[in-house]
């Protein structure tokens, strides 16, 4: 129980520009609008593993984008070393979802296809920013 209260709270306190971009996002906007037409376990399930694909497949855009807009290659080296090292966070947190919340029943399931979710896209939503803000900066 203690971990899933500490899991919301994790994924509650973002800051505020991350927050309208999800709520405004079109992965999102899909992402709801699929478990209300899919309202089943299998549904949801099925939901969530589309929106993770899409929320994956903008975090390599959005990777590929900064890496492409930093011009010295000491940028590029410490941008690629903070990337790996949020990969390794970020499977270093699937399987810890994976164990904690390995458990029977579909609500479980849904559960950690969220929490995935919510890791990706609140990294797709950090590089996004960090793309904005070398754009204005060239």
């Amino acid at each position: 129980m203690k971990y899933l209260l500490a899991f919301i709270l994790f994924c509650s306190v973002t800051n505020s520009k991350a927050q309208t971009q999800a709520a405004e996002d079109p992965i999102d906007r899909t992402y709801e609008s699929c478990k209300t037409e899919h309202n089943t376990p299998v549904g949801f399930a099925n939901c969530a593993f589309d929106a993770y694909k899409r929320w994956d497949s903008d975090l390599n855009k959005y990777y590929n984008k900064v890496v492409k807009s930093l011009k010295k290659q000491g940028d590029i080296s410490s941008f690629k070393k903070s990337q790996a090292a949020w990969v390794a966070f970020r499977d270093a947190e699937f399987t810890a979802y994976n164990n904690m919340f390995n458990k029977t029943g579909d609500r479980w399931a849904v559960i950690r296809a969220e929490s995935r979710i919510a890791i990706v896209r609140a990294r797709v939503l950090q590089l996004r920013n960090y793309y904005d803000s070398l754009q204005k900066k060239n």
